[in-house]
């Protein structure tokens, strides 16, 4: 298989692979966490093993990273367990369903579920690096930024690639200046009122949408008092004191 013939392998040992299904009820102790299937075993049936594992970690390494450099307290790490142990548990779970009687795939029960398993997150987040979350793909706090084809063939979920963004319709000098004081960098994406993306997020002119390095929506803000909206927005979803 590696292609090299003369290549003397010396076996070990041989285990059994069996179905497991496991889950574990704490993502985060002091300072060790755990992601992938350390965090939730599942079958392949769900097909989302892999998934579940690069999901833990996105949302894990911009808070790590956050705390790091002293742009947001250790209460941030926290919701990487109130975020994702509730995801992998139930992909775990799924998958496990999905086996008949005999550990087999059940083909019915794919096609019962086959919706959840395609396509962007369909699940929301709700901690205190979010603010109220609610419906998905429709730019809600909580829920994985909407996508939208851009005129340069581009997804909408492009303007993000690992850090915080804002997504502002209009106002545009106002945000400006606020992304300017934040304390943690923010990439102001400037989208003068499109109309798909504005009935996509059923936002206005005065609203702009906040998303979070791991491509999840943040907060929903307007052009009242931005620069004061944004700072304050920003500390309290990186769990900043004194705001």
């Amino acid at each position: 298989m590696i292609g090299i013939p003369d290549l003397k392998i010396s076996i070990l040992n041989i285990l059994p692979w069996q179905l497991t299904v496991r889950i574990a009820t704490q993502l985060r102790v002091n300072k060790i966490f755990i992601a992938g299937d350390a965090a939730h075993t599942m079958t392949p049936y769900a097909g989302k093993g892999a998934n579940a594992g690069i999901q833990d970690v996105q949302n894990l390494a911009w808070k790590l990273a956050a705390v790091l450099k002293h742009q947001a307290g250790d209460a941030l790490l926290d919701t990487y367990h109130t975020e994702r142990q509730p995801v992998g548990a139930f992909y775990a779970n799924l998958s496990g369903e999905m086996a008949d009687k005999n550990g087999l795939i059940d083909e019915s029960k794919m096609m019962q579920y086959g919706e959840k398993l395609l396509g962007l997150p369909d699940y929301a987040y709700d901690s205190t690096a979010v603010v109220k979350p609610s419906n998905l793909f429709r730019g809600e706090p909580g829920t994985c930024i909407p996508h939208m084809w851009l005129e340069d063939g581009r997804s909408s979920l492009d303007w993000v690639k690992g850090q915080f963004v804002l997504i502002a319709n209009g106002h545009f000098e106002h945000w400006r200046a606020a992304c300017k004081l934040s304390h943690i960098p923010v990439k102001l994406v400037e989208f003068p009122a499109n109309e798909q993306w504005m009935t996509l997020t059923q936002a206005t002119t005065t609203d702009a949408i906040l998303i979070r390095p791991d491509d999840f929506v943040a907060a929903r803000l307007n052009a009242l008092h931005p620069c004061e909206q944004l700072a304050k927005t920003i500390k309290k979803i990186c769990s900043l004191r004194n705001i």
